[in-house]
């Protein structure tokens, strides 16, 4: 019992990084088979159309394309059965939208995910770590209060 409880807060806490500085979703995505959020095409003839990078659970590989709002996409395991995807479309209108959330082998999200546009100048390694839960260490209030106020600003919750 102790270790789903675990688990699940695990889970919750991997959800509240992942939205660090995320802006009102534009276009519908869902996950295809591969649990990959699939995009709409229609709605995303302003991304960047560049090949997007795929870094696996290379958090050097995506940070750095992060960073630069490159289409790109990280994939972690997340608890049993569970994969932690974000993905980066590109920029939008100005902005680098962006989304994750934990998925099951069916692809469904297993709680909600977050779906944002953060203005390019917000991003940096604080909204990198955010995902991760960097800023949870005593001495980081200051940082995680910006992080989740971004969050709150450029995100929405996707069921």
């Amino acid at each position: 019992m102790k270790s789903k409880i675990f688990v699940f807060a695990l889970l919750l806490l991997g959800l509240s990084f992942l939205a660090v500085g995320c802006g009102q979703a534009k276009k519908s995505a869902t996950p295809d088979q591969s649990g990959a959020p699939a995009v709409n095409p229609a709605a995303s003839q302003t991304a960047d159309q560049t090949t997007k990078k795929d870094c696996q659970g290379d958090s050097a590989c995506f940070a750095a394309e992060f960073s630069k709002c490159q289409p790109s996409e990280f994939k972690t395991s997340f608890g049993p059965g569970g994969t932690y995807i974000i993905t980066v479309f590109g920029l939008e209108n100005g902005k680098c939208h962006y989304q994750g959330g934990v998925y099951g082998s069916d692809g469904k999200l297993l709680t909600p995910g977050l779906e944002c546009n953060l203005p390019p100048a917000e991003i940096s390694s604080d909204t990198f770590g955010h995902f991760f839960g960097q800023d949870k260490s005593p001495g980081q209030e200051t940082i995680r209060a910006k992080q989740d106020k971004l969050q709150q600003d450029y995100c929405v919750t996707k069921n």
